[in-house]
């Protein structure tokens, strides 16, 4: 089969427009402009990222998180049903709930619900999803 002149400038159209769209994609991709994000995080940006507090419940001789990740995450870690209470109602900035898998059978579903409504993140550690069906949010 033969090309025609103009079948083959049509094919050559193509190729040239795809060539150009890949490579101002790489150039913007690499450059952070347009909504795109750098390929590479400077280590200034990844120390200005807000960190929001949160809270751990967990027992302490099982911590999945090790100390030195609890202390940059900004996590406070408890290991009781009473000091988890406590903590709560003291910092109401807590925008993060941790769960350890052993410490959920301490905690109320009627608990669970109240944070979730105010707007924190509810996290099961270590937990198989058929231990939260007491949960119902």
């Amino acid at each position: 089969m033969k090309l025609k002149k103009s079948q083959i400038m049509f094919l050559l159209l193509i190729g040239f427009m795809l060539l150009a769209s890949f490579t101002s994609h790489s150039v913007y991709a690499r450059n952070g402009q347009y909504g795109f994000e750098p390929l590479e995080a400077s280590a200034q940006s990844a120390q200005q990222v807000d960190l929001r507090p949160a809270i751990y419940l967990a027992p302490t001789s099982d911590l999945i998180f090790s100390e030195s990740r609890i202390v940059k995450s900004n996590i406070h870690v408890v290991d009781t049903h009473d000091d988890f209470i406590n903590y709560l109602q003291a910092n109401p900035d807590i925008s993060i709930v941790y769960i350890h898998a052993e410490m959920m059978p301490e905690l109320s579903a009627n608990l669970l619900q109240e944070q979730y409504n105010k707007g924190r993140l509810i996290v099961a550690v270590n937990a198989p999803i058929s231990s939260l069906g007491f949960a119902r949010f």
